[in-house]
């Protein structure tokens, strides 16, 4: 397995992919690029996509990881604290879950992302810097940049016009 730095059978590549979620693409190109890779407009909607990635320390002692993500100034923000892997009473713990949410204040994609990590639990490897992730949208994003200034300009509008009612109404 990836994690123990072993290769992965073949057929699981197209399943697990190797990326570096915290390099200088976005998570919509991430998943742009991805989905494109399967044949049914069907699929590519309701494929949800498994990374290999590499975690990024933000300082020596290894404690803190850096979720720096693209080149705009997007980040992943954690939205909860570590969960055991199984849930349970076991006593056994064989790794975490995590929830992050992308945020990118002024960006149309903030709050559009979310990314679930899994991880080891470090007392079943010596040393990994390695994590299973996933990413999907948290909402449909607008496509181009006209549909969003359409929107934007409704939303103005909209504004307006509660405004405008709430002057007459009082």
């Amino acid at each position: 397995m990836k994690i123990t730095g072993m290769a992965l059978p073949p057929e699981y590549d197209r399943h697990i992919r190797d990326c570096d979620l915290y390099a200088e693409y976005e998570p919509w190109q991430i998943w742009e690029y991805y989905r494109e890779e399967n044949g049914n407009e069907e699929d590519k909607e309701k494929e949800e996509m498994f990374f290999f990635t590499k975690l990024k320390e933000k300082s020596a002692n290894g404690f803190k990881i850096s979720r720096t993500v693209g080149c705009s100034g997007g980040a992943w923000q954690s939205e909860d604290s570590a969960k055991k892997v199984p849930p349970g009473r076991s006593g056994r713990k064989l790794g975490s879950k995590k929830r992050f949410r992308y945020e990118n204040k002024g960006s149309m994609h903030d709050g559009g992302w979310i990314m679930h990590e899994y991880s080891l639990d470090s007392s079943l490897l010596e040393s990994s810097d390695q994590v299973v992730s996933t990413i999907d949208r948290a909402w449909q994003p607008v496509h181009n940049d006209s549909d969003w200034l359409k929107l934007k300009e409704a939303e103005s509008q909209l504004n307006s016009l509660l405004e405008q009612e709430e002057i007459y109404w009082k």
